[in-house]
């Protein structure tokens, strides 16, 4: 038993993804840290537009994170091979494709300042420029960040991730303590991007991106690569959906009171879907490499499996047996209406997180018809709410199913050895 603890805790996989586990709980801490000052410091309408522009900024980065694990994949497959030349020339395309799009976006931006300005009712265009300056940084740290992934370097992943956040703390808390209101939180944002940018670009070993032309350059299979987006897409579209469809169901069809229990509830398992999480993002690139040199990818499917399902079965254990203290612990107050909902949810985010892995599984190998089977899902759970909804537990119910269809499904299309396509 001692030994099998021991090669446990020594494997790879728990050890590089407890790391990026700290750091991802460090990141997230340090985030609520910086969003109790704002809203302190920053008086109603300001904390506002902060929000507001946060979530344009968001809303332009959420696409680029695509590309981020494209870059991870082709890198991880390019290095197991040795073909260092490729990564460069993968990372230096994107690059400059970025570049020409960003140039695109940042026209747009400038020229239609005045119209943006006026729909969102603000006097400052500064915010604007502050955005785009976001978005341009933020873009380019995909490649580099999703080059690190792919290079399997996760401690400076988490290094990264941990300094910029705190680079996000010091310049917005400095920058709105010196007056500059909401526009002093935004550059928090935007030099916490810039600075992890620039470090990546630190990170990285060097001369992996070359912006001028290489004398003898390598030509890239750029038809293979572009078609990789569909299915990272569609598979990312679709696990949103399965996990986040309910509760924009719930609140168009229930009460407001009930539909705040419903999300009360849902707290519980959206910690135990985040809680193996970081097993996935050290998975992926792994999986790659040994696909690309054809060798078995079960082993490293079934230490995953086996890690997830041991953090979900100990977190769901707890949300079973103590549901009203955990939620006392997560909300500050008393929800006894919320209590009988924890345990459907915990059981269903559980099934998720599994089901996450098989889809990280079946996206390194390009493997189509688990994400074909995600969609159709994600159809027939919208359906499911939408027609058995006549109580949270209905609703409930039917995610617990289509959870467990899909798990299902993942074990018996993830049989057989799969090989490197030529």
């Amino acid at each position: 038993m001692k030994k099998r603890l021991k090669s446990f805790f020594s494997d790879p996989i728990f050890k590089q993804g407890g790391v990026i586990f700290t750091s991802s709980i460090v990141v997230n801490v340090l985030n609520l840290v910086f969003w109790l000052y704002m809203v302190r410091h920053l008086a109603p309408q300001d904390y506002g537009v902060l929000n507001t522009f946060v979530s344009v900024l968001m809303f332009f980065c959420v696409p680029v994170g695509i590309l981020q694990t494209v870059v991870t994949r082709y890198t991880s497959k390019y290095m197991a091979h040795k073909q260092v030349d490729r990564v460069q020339s993968l990372l230096s395309y994107f690059i400059r494709i970025i570049g020409i799009f960003l140039a695109v976006v940042l026209f747009v931006l400038v020229i239609g300042s005045h119209y943006i300005s006026a729909f969102l009712q603000i006097d400052e265009k500064r915010l604007l420029y502050a955005v785009a300056a976001g978005i341009i940084f933020n873009s380019f740290a995909t490649v580099t960040l999703g080059a690190l992934a792919g290079l399997q370097r996760f401690n400076d992943v988490a290094i990264n991730g941990i300094i910029s956040v705190i680079s996000k703390l010091f310049f917005g808390f400095v920058l709105v303590a010196l007056g500059l209101k909401a526009f002093g939180g935004l550059l928090g944002f935007v030099f916490s991007v810039i600075v992890g940018f620039c470090l990546s670009l630190f990170q990285l070993p060097k001369g992996m991106i070359k912006l001028k032309a290489m004398p003898n350059p390598v030509i890239l299979d750029k038809k293979d690569i572009y078609s990789y987006f569909l299915p990272v897409g569609l598979s990312m579209l679709c696990f949103f959906a399965l996990t986040n469809m309910d509760i924009i169901l719930v609140k168009h069809f229930f009460p407001p009171l009930e539909a705040g229990f419903y999300s009360v509830a849902q707290m519980v398992g959206k910690i135990v879907l985040f809680v193996p999480g970081a097993v996935g993002v050290v998975m992926f690139p792994k999986i790659v490499d040994h696909h690309s040199k054809n060798e078995n990818t079960k082993v490293i499917l079934r230490k995953c499996l086996w890690v997830v399902g041991t953090l979900c079965g100990i977190a769901t254990f707890f949300s079973l047996i103590f549901p009203a203290f955990i939620l006392k612990v997560l909300t500050g107050h008393d929800q006894p209406q919320a209590i009988a909902l924890v345990k459907f949810f915990a059981v269903s985010m559980s099934f998720f997180a599994l089901i996450n892995i098989f889809m990280i599984y079946h996206l390194s190998l390009r493997r189509m018809r688990f994400i074909y089977l995600m969609s159709v899902m994600t159809i027939f759970q919208f359906l499911g709410i939408w027609l058995f909804h006549s109580t949270l537990t209905g609703v409930l119910l039917t995610l617990n199913l289509c959870s467990a269809v899909l798990f299902y499904f993942g074990i018996c299309f993830s049989r057989g050895r799969v090989y490197e396509r030529s």
